[in-house]
């Protein structure tokens, strides 16, 4: 195939990508953006970022641009570095079917000497089982 005719070969055909692909990929799209959107609320660059990590500015890039495979590890790391919380939350049919089993750090907070004075801020990442959406929303 020549460059000049790439797009007008009759038969190219685009892939056809699959429901669970299109899932993950925008999963990967709205944590990364919640992400992005976190680091600009709290004024902190990717370079900030990385440092805050203990990682290189090309590592955290990598992440945020889906290039790198992020762990659960890595983005609780990431919230904690900006000052939040990430939480995942499973839907099934629109309906939480999520289970707290470890306390959150605000509910022991009470209790402990070193209590911050500013509220965390929680980055929370919702799926829905039904028709393969997924909803973030930042609060």
């Amino acid at each position: 195939m020549i460059a000049n005719n790439m797009f007008n070969d009759e038969d190219f055909v685009f892939p056809e990508v699959g429901e669970r692909e299109m899932a993950c990929e925008r999963l990967i799209f709205n944590t990364t953006e919640d992400l992005l959107l976190a680091m600009q609320d709290a004024n902190i660059s990717q370079s900030e970022l990385a440092k805050k990590m203990g990682k290189s500015k090309a590592h955290v890039c990598q992440l945020l641009d889906g290039s790198r495979n992020m762990t659960l590890k890595t983005l609780s790391d990431m919230a904690y570095a900006l000052g939040a919380i990430a939480k995942v939350v499973i839907l099934r049919e629109g309906v939480d079917v999520s289970h707290v089993v470890a306390p959150e750090l605000k509910q022991l907070a009470w209790n402990m000497s070193d209590v911050r004075t500013n509220p965390v801020q929680t980055i929370k990442i919702t799926i829905k089982a039904s028709n393969a959406e997924y909803q973030t929303k930042c609060y």
